[in-house]
């Protein structure tokens, strides 16, 4: 494994270059985060510069071009599973995004609709108020009556409100209730996607070292192989001029050999290394895997803290239902009483008009007699001074 492969790997570069991330609760750095990555991947796909074509164009060894091969093998892959694993977590927080923007204009919504039926209903209980203090001032048993009914009818209607918008307000707590249920159970599928994606990337990767490993080694092996081929048949002409020039070219192939030896142990040393990395990031994994069942166990204990909310909730509604009962009785009582009152003065209204009725009838009768008395005198009268005083004959007229 070259410098720049172990960069890619280990992450060495954002370590030191860090910038902006897709974590970020900022949207602005989570956009120039992606344009980022976006951009590294182009120049990642870009050809190189003439200068590492020139070089690449010079002969290699076999060795050397596997361990390049592999590089770019083991790049590609890592690459690939960096953008594998982080699909998942665009997606969450496209998902969560969207969320956040649907909740706030639910609690708008409910905010503004809450505030219209706060004001509508305190103009209903203003007008109910103003009207019972005009049913005091009241006179007539009538229109008494007539407003008694109009003010229960309006009292029923304000009621009937209150109890639809507590209908409609326990619809929203039960749908918010469901929606965050499939949210927890989406949460943890992603959770599971993330972790089994992890997983197979870590096996894939080591899977990938071992087998570039073992071409490596073969290609070293092979390359070994061709060099003391090579060396033999040099050594051979070379026994047969010198002696000397043998034994130290003998010597100088031998350390060689030992030098390569020492490379292939390094290779091996280098692949020991680099797989305990992987096992440790595979309890890295485990341990992040069990933060997130903690996580969940912590999203179970809100839910029964909501729970409990919920259930005073409720328990509110049913008292104050009952204290609505309980007014409702007394303004009924209250109504039979009125009622009541209203019979009697009815009661006593026609016996007042009987009695002034008689005592009218018995005053016209009593006067009616008088006039007549009256009248006779009178005509009388009449009759005596036509006919003594006047000598006029007298004729009684029609009364």
């Amino acid at each position: 494994m070259n410098n720049y492969t172990r960069k890619i790997y280990f992450k060495q570069e954002e370590v030191e270059h860090s910038g902006p991330s897709v974590n970020s609760n900022d949207i602005e750095q989570r956009i120039a985060a992606r344009r980022l990555r976006i951009q590294n991947r182009l120049e990642m796909q870009k050809p190189e510069d003439d200068s590492k074509q020139a070089e690449e164009q010079k002969e290699l060894s076999l060795s050397q071009k596997q361990i390049d091969l592999s590089s770019k093998h083991i790049s590609k892959l890592v690459r690939d599973g960096d953008s594998f694993i982080s699909n998942v977590r665009v997606a969450c927080d496209a998902r969560e995004n969207l969320r956040r923007t649907e909740e706030d204009e639910l609690n708008a919504h409910r905010i503004e609709k809450l505030e219209t039926d706060a004001k509508v209903g305190m103009e209903s209980f203003n007008h109910i108020s103003e009207q019972w203090d005009k049913l005091r001032d009241s006179e007539i048993p009538q229109d008494t009556r007539d407003m008694l009914a109009k003010q229960k009818a309006d009292c029923a209607d304000l009621v009937a409100e209150k109890n639809k918008l507590i209908n409609e307000l326990n619809l929203e707590i039960k749908a918010k209730d469901d929606h965050y249920v499939r949210e927890l159970k989406k949460r943890t599928e992603d959770i599971d996607l993330l972790s089994e994606r992890m997983e197979s990337q870590i096996q894939a990767m080591q899977k990938t070292y071992r087998e570039e490993l073992a071409a490596i080694e073969i290609r070293y092996l092979e390359e070994q192989r061709l060099r003391v081929e090579e060396f033999d048949h040099e050594l051979n002409e070379l026994r047969t001029k010198h002696s000397e020039e043998y034994n130290a070219l003998k010597i100088s192939l031998e350390t060689e050999v030992e030098t390569l030896e020492l490379q292939l142990l390094k290779l091996k040393a280098t692949y020991q290394l680099n797989l305990e990395k992987l096992e440790y990031n595979f309890q890295v994994l485990k341990r992040r895997d069990e933060e997130n069942m903690i996580t969940k166990s912590n999203q179970k204990r809100k839910i029964t803290r909501m729970q409990d909310l919920l259930n005073n909730l409720h328990n509110k509604a049913i008292k104050q239902e009952k204290q609505y009962c309980l007014e409702n009785e007394q303004l009924s009582e209250d109504y039979k009483k009125r009622m009541e009152n209203f019979k009697d003065l009815q009661k006593k209204s026609k016996l007042l008009i009987e009695a002034e009725h008689k005592n009218f009838r018995e005053i016209w009768i009593m006067n009616e007699e008088a006039l007549k008395k009256l009248a006779n005198k009178l005509l009388e009268a009449s009759r005596v001074i036509n006919e003594q005083q006047l000598g006029i004959p007298w004729r009684r007229p029609d009364v």
